[in-house]
């Protein structure tokens, strides 16, 4: 911007808006993905807590549910799943 001169002010601010654009476009981005996608958002923890329950009626329903071939599905602690 200190390039040109003071005879046109839209060329200087069409560089402002471009410089913001470089420097505040890589932080709203990963912002937004980190809300979108992170450990601690919304949508993730109803889906964590929805294939937990699942998890649970499972390993209650096993015996009608999985074959004898299938019982090593539930050789986990519910402790294990959380994580």
């Amino acid at each position: 911007m200190i390039e040109h001169s003071r005879d046109h002010p839209k060329q200087k601010l069409a560089h402002l808006q471009a410089g913001l654009w470089k420097i505040l476009f890589g932080s709203v981005w990963d912002h937004q993905i980190s809300i979108l996608r992170g450990k601690s958002n919304v949508v993730e923890k109803y889906e964590r807590a929805q294939l937990l329950g699942e998890l649970v009626e499972w390993r209650r329903q096993c015996s009608h549910r999985l074959g004898t071939n299938q019982q090593y599905l539930i050789g986990y602690t519910m402790d294990e799943a959380k994580k």
